[in-house]
């Protein structure tokens, strides 16, 4: 088998990936706003325009995707060429849009904007493509996440954007993709763009940096058109808000706890509690999430505007693009979805009870589209949960409070609740740190002021609903309480821009604080910020550190993850070499951990995703009882002949088996491996075409 440099095929696809984004994830916005002219756009200078046109093509573009290609797939590029030759006309000097040429000499942009815009790029690529070592392929922990993700957005580049196949069930026939979704299709815009010099991988981690950067533009948005501040010192308080988003809460200090008293190391710094991600673990961890934070941002500050505009017609416009925008949040992240709508519901009513009707009546019409164009969607994700409740009522948890003291156990129901509510404060102040002091003291201030102006109640509303809904219910799961997580990032990004304001505010005081509270504030700032270096350096290199036995081994006993990772990558590449896009490729699905390596290398179906045949996802749980045992059989018993393993993979249309060292089968003499020729073979992982005629 031919030697490849991963990291450099990585690197070189992630950069095509970067740049394809550009014209996806611009133009489409830029032409949007231009017709409908929202914040006046057509009088803003160039880089505000370009500002605001990332986050609408992250709110619109995955609706529009979706909506069009239900009606007929080639109108999804027929809309992306669309929207190209239009951004190519404007700047053309059409339609009464400045030159290029007549553009250039007042085009600034900050250097201070660039160097941001470069640091984050390079930090989400180096955090998450490959590192080839010797004989070793190191991936960041964010792969055991990003594994599934990678397999959905080539499930929706092989199958379709508006109902993609589960790309880990195919049981006789593919099963419809319940998940959200919608912004792997905007992934999958750039895999198919980029041909074969972009993968779905690369794609996702280039959609990564985008979005970091779609979350700057909103901030900027918000302190503009949001904040009271408005246009007001904006360069400094911008520059506040991008440096508030590399500060974490206190969750350093449980993990130094961790490791100075029980000498361990947590895979991740959230893992410590019921978290709070950090920007950066969110962006890195969960894009998807944050993009739809990104759209039901777009939504609200849209229909913040309209219901100041004079013109009917165009506010009409504009709430129609708020309901395609809340549409897509619930696409991307049903959590972060769920809560939004909570938020603009609660918003609804408290516009309308205190008389601002022209925010009532912006509200109602998105609310319409929004349901409207939601409905083929929720259809999809009917049965997702099997029939179980969305949440739960119960308070939120503190389970790392036993790092620093043994917490009591109780029978009753209602003393644990009890007890999770007294520590509340306290969970909220280490995962929250600086920013709950500071939105503690905004509230303080404007109460004693008694300034309750539409701006200070919204935010209040969208970050009330969001820790409200994200303290008492909860995930109806045991394991995950992906809503405490996901839903709390409206309430997250509220208290980003009221610190910005009170740090802002307080520079600018001649007072100023004194020493003990400016050193208090110095010291959240460091240990926040120093949290979330700690949590970006330990993502990229603990599985560097385990398989060299310096750190305990992660997602691999014997501290092989690195050298079995290359071993799994280098026979799924000669399998996509050899195996048509529709072929089923099946890995053991018997295993505690999912095959992490085939859905970042695989790039094709499979027919069981693990024990549950990935039936979370879409499929029939009994479909998968009735064939699980005798394909795990293949992979664990040394007693099936070749003819069964023909048969069985017939039967399911597996055209290709891939064998690891860590399959009992590998290791048992006389089994069906040593009958078989493979594919491909090295120390680690085997490949077995299946003769299916």
């Amino acid at each position: 088998m031919p030697p490849h440099n991963f990291t450099a095929i990585d690197l070189a696809g992630t950069l095509i990936a970067l740049l394809l984004f550009g014209p996806v994830l611009i133009a489409p916005g830029y032409v949007i706003a231009w017709i409908v002219n929202p914040f006046r756009f057509r009088t803003l200078d160039a880089p505000w325009r370009f500002v605001l046109s990332l986050p609408l093509s992250i709110a619109l573009c995955p609706i529009v995707i979706y909506v069009l290609d239900l009606v007929y797939t080639p109108l999804v590029w027929a809309g992306f060429a669309a929207s190209w030759i239009a951004f190519a006309a404007l700047w053309c000097g059409r339609f009464g849009h400045p030159s290029l040429l007549a553009s250039l000499p007042r085009f600034r942009v900050p250097v201070a904007a660039v160097l941001i815009a470069t640091t984050w790029t390079t930090i989400a690529v180096g955090s998450l493509i490959d590192l080839q070592i010797d004989d070793r392929l190191d991936t960041s922990i964010v792969a055991y996440d990003h594994t599934l993700r990678t397999a959905m957005t080539d499930a929706i580049t092989r199958t379709g954007f508006s109902h993609p196949a589960n790309p880990y069930y195919y049981i006789h026939k593919p099963a419809n993709l319940r998940y959200h979704y919608f912004w792997f299709m905007l992934c999958s815009v750039v895999d198919q763009l980029g041909g074969s010099a972009v993968d779905a991988r690369q794609a996702l981690i280039a959609s990564v940096a985008w979005c970091g950067l779609g979350l700057l533009c909103i901030i900027l948005a918000f302190l503009r058109w949001f904040d009271p501040a408005g246009e007001n010192d904006l360069a400094r308080r911008g520059l506040i808000g991008a440096g508030l988003l590399a500060v974490t809460g206190l969750d350093l200090i449980p993990n130094l706890v961790v490791l100075f008293r029980r000498h361990a190391v947590l895979p991740e710094m959230e893992w410590w509690n019921e978290q709070i991600t950090s920007w950066a673990g969110s962006l890195l961890w969960v894009p998807n999430h944050v993009g739809a934070l990104i759209a039901g941002l777009v939504c609200f500050l849209i229909l913040w505007y309209a219901a100041r505009e004079q013109d009917r017609m165009r506010a009409l416009a504009l709430s129609l693009l708020a309901g395609g925008a809340l549409t897509t949040t619930l696409g991307c992240s049903i959590y972060v979805g769920f809560v939004f709508a909570l938020i603009l519901a609660v918003w609804t009513v408290v516009t309308f009870f205190s008389g601002w009707r022209s925010h009532t009546y912006v509200l109602v019409i998105a609310g319409i589209i929004s349901i409207f164009l939601a409905v083929p969607y929720l259809r999809q994700l009917s049965g997702a949960a099997a029939g179980g409740p969305f949440a739960v009522l119960a308070t939120r948890a503190f389970p790392g409070a036993n790092i620093f003291f043994a917490l009591p156990e109780f029978s009753q129901r209602w003393k644990t609740e009890m007890l999770n509510l007294a520590l509340l404060p306290l969970n909220y102040f280490f995962e929250l740190g600086l920013f709950l002091i500071a939105g503690i003291a905004q509230i303080v201030s404007h109460w004693k002021a008694g300034r309750w102006t539409p701006e200070i109640a919204a935010g209040i509303c969208l970050a009330g609903v969001s820790i409200a809904v994200c303290t008492f219910p909860r995930s109806a799961t045991q394991i995950r309480n992906d809503l405490g997580r996901r839903g709390f990032l409206p309430a997250q990004f509220v208290l980003l821009l009221w610190t910005v304001d009170w740090l802002w505010s307080h520079d600018k005081a001649a007072a100023g604080w004194n020493k003990l509270t400016g050193f208090a504030l110095a010291a959240l700032v460091f240990i926040g910020l120093a949290g979330t270096i700690y949590e970006v350096v330990l993502l990229r290199f603990l599985v560097i550190e385990s398989d060299v036995n310096a750190a305990p081994a992660v997602f691999s006993a014997d501290h092989n993850l690195g050298k079995r990772m290359m071993g799994a990558r280098q026979v799924y590449e000669r399998l996509k070499a050899v195996l048509p896009r529709d072929a089923v490729v099946q890995s053991n699905p018997d295993i505690d951990i999912d095959d992490i390596a085939f859905g970042l290398y695989a790039n094709r179906q499979t027919a069981l995703g693990g024990r549950g045949c990935g039936t979370p996802f879409g499929g029939s749980m009994e479909a998968c009882r009735e064939v699980f045992t005798p394909v795990a059989n293949l992979f664990r018993s040394p007693s099936v002949p070749e003819a069964e393993v023909t048969a069985v993979c017939r039967k399911l249309g597996i055209k290709a088996l891939v064998v690891q060292d860590t399959d009992p089968v590998w290791r048992l003499p006389g089994s069906w491996m040593c009958k078989m020729t493979p594919l491909a073979a090295n120390r680690f992982a085997r490949a077995y075409l299946i003769d299916l005629e």
